[in-house]
């Protein structure tokens, strides 16, 4: 869930002087997602979306363990399927743009599909241009090649290219980067700049690696914005810069989980935009907004009908940008019936304060009060049961109409004794004491 909005400005390259939507969890998220949405004139809105990739564990043995397929020894139920292909009947925004004369590109990380050819690849799903690591010379989870350049500086060579090459007609770029993604090799002058600011500084939480990852990001995001500045298509720019997912447990702070757990720390992710049509510049807004609701936004800025064409679940909030109405629903989803990083298979709802989450190895659920508890760690379930009843009848009705895949197979593999190998599923330790089943 994305939230908030305001003025955010950089330390290092001041790349959103104004007009920004933000959340102030934006110095923990991992992944993290510019859309560079821009228009010339009259004409059609241009977009280009950058975008870093995953975070997982830099630890391999454990990377192996926590990603594995269904059936592993350390899953307790049979985990649900996960498509490696996306459907070809679902039209992508990235189609959308393209039929309505944009130039489109994507650089850098594409899990919709393998392969250097096919339905599933991102040059059959919308792009006209697809670059990922293998084709600038670097090798698999390497961030630099034989010469020494580093992967996030290749890729925004390549997304400015793009921009600079398409500045006279609308254009969609989709660009995301592998960093934040472990296993981390940053930039070796960073990693020391931040080494003298722990000496400096006696922050002993800072972990200058982790650091130099960001800025790296961070440095390249602005070069963008720099090349829009240089163009003079600035103004006409819609930029969006948010994750996909939280962080690491040790840079989540106050929020609980990580990375594939349904607390706040696994889905509460920064949100920023900048747009010339932005009412009231560097304001906060606390309107929820989920990553499915970018889809009809950047459409809906551009001018560009696609309701004929595909089904859209997220909602238009083009009226919080320009603060002409609030944007309202009544609650909001997330189901994840897999295995990820610490966390277990879980469904989740928000509804107003409130929010509860299923867990389908054992049917429990949890309870919390988001306003009063944002790190989730007073579980009320047992103490209000009535609330913890409604919310789970809502959640429960929705996975119904959505025919949302739920895992109740026993796996006869699990192994008990590697259990522990896997973290606590995602949950705060201790709390199964206080978790009811519905």
């Amino acid at each position: 869930m994305n939230n908030s909005v305001s003025e955010s400005r950089n330390t290092t390259t001041n790349w959103f002087p104004q007009r920004t939507l933000k959340d102030d969890s934006m110095r923990r998220c991992l992944r993290i997602l510019p859309v560079l949405f821009t228009w010339l004139l009259a004409a059609p809105i241009a977009v280009v979306i950058a975008h870093p990739g995953h975070h997982q564990t830099a630890d391999k043995t454990r990377h192996d363990k926590t990603t594995a397929a269904p059936g592993s020894v350390h899953h307790r139920i049979m985990a649900a399927e996960s498509k490696e292909v996306m459907d070809t009947e679902v039209v992508t925004i990235a189609e959308c743009f393209k039929d309505a004369g944009y130039a489109t590109a994507a650089f850098g990380m594409w899990n919709l599909g393998r392969g250097r050819s096919g339905p599933g690849t991102a040059t059959s799903q919308g792009f006209d241009i697809y670059r990922k690591p293998q084709n600038l010379g670097f090798e698999q989870h390497s961030y630099f090649d034989e010469d020494s350049r580093f992967l996030t500086d290749a890729f925004s060579d390549l997304a400015i290219e793009f921009v600079k090459s398409n500045r006279s007609r609308p254009f969609f770029l989709y660009l995301p980067y592998h960093a934040i993604h472990a296993p981390f090799e940053p930039k070796r002058e960073l990693v020391q700049k931040y080494e003298r600011k722990t000496r400096e500084t006696g922050e002993a939480n800072v972990d200058p690696i982790y650091a130099a990852m960001i800025e790296a990001v961070d440095q390249n995001v602005g070069r963008i914005m720099e090349t829009l500045h240089e163009l003079q298509i600035d103004e006409h720019t819609m930029v969006v810069f948010t994750s996909d997912n939280g962080g690491t447990p040790q840079v989540v702070a106050p929020l609980n989980g990580s990375k594939g757990a349904l607390y706040e720390g696994g889905i509460r992710v920064p949100a920023c935009v900048w747009w010339s049509g932005i009412s009231n510049p560097g304001r906060v807004d606390d309107t929820p907004i989920l990553g499915m609701d970018f889809y009809p936004t950047m459409l809906a800025a551009a001018g560009i009908n696609s309701s004929k064409r595909q089904v859209v679940d997220g909602i238009n909030f083009l009226p919080v940008l320009q603060d002409s109405e609030t944007v309202e629903r009544d609650a909001v989803f997330w189901h994840f019936p897999s295995y990820a990083g610490r966390a277990t298979p879980s469904s989740a709802i928000r509804m107003g304060d409130w929010k509860l989450i299923e867990y389908f190895e054992d049917h429990s659920v949890e309870l919390f009060n988001m306003v009063d508890d944002v790190g989730e760690r007073q579980n009320l379930a047992s103490m209000m049961p009535v609330k913890a009843e409604e919310l789970h009848a809502r959640l429960t009705a929705w996975q119904q109409a959505m025919n949302a895949a739920i895992p109740t197979e026993s796996n006869l593999n699990f192994d008990p004794a590697t259990s522990n190998q896997r973290g606590n599923g995602g949950r705060r330790r201790g709390d199964r004491r206080n978790q009811t089943r519905p």
